[in-house]
């Protein structure tokens, strides 16, 4: 995922919707948790802050999480050291939960040649715009 965000040069709003479990044990739910929230690039504020659960059959620790900013090389690194600290491993790619969605920020009025860009990655599955628009009230 980062390989392909990096090469582009274009900022990430957030990289979401990708599940990860853990293989620490089923009480470390609070621990994954605040360790993942105490990153600057984990939450937005007091919004969007990094969720889970452990499931009850199984004994997984299963997050929700986004990732702000993750342009950034140290983030990326850091990131990438919580998955292996934590014991994380993404979902399997046959899963229909599997994958992510990638908020890229694209030059204005570029939008429509970008979505088709990324189309034509195999590791795209769709593309779709998102109008935002400027409004002024009097």
């Amino acid at each position: 995922m980062f390989d392909f965000i990096n090469s582009f040069n274009h900022d990430v709003e957030n990289r979401q919707s990708q599940l990860y479990n853990s293989d620490l044990p089923s009480d470390s739910l609070n621990y994954v948790l605040d360790y993942l929230n105490a990153k600057p690039y984990t939450t937005y504020g007091n919004a969007f802050k990094v969720t889970g659960y452990t499931h009850v059959n199984i004994g997984k620790i299963t997050i929700f999480h986004r990732l702000y900013n993750i342009t950034s090389k140290s983030y990326q690194k850091d990131w990438l050291e919580s998955i292996k600290t934590l014991e994380l491993t993404e979902e399997d790619e046959n899963s229909p939960t599997s994958g992510c969605i990638i908020f890229f920020r694209v030059p204005a009025d570029k939008e429509k040649y970008w979505a088709e860009k990324f189309k034509k990655y195999d590791l795209v599955e769709w593309t779709e715009l998102n109008y935002i628009g400027e409004f002024y009230i009097n």
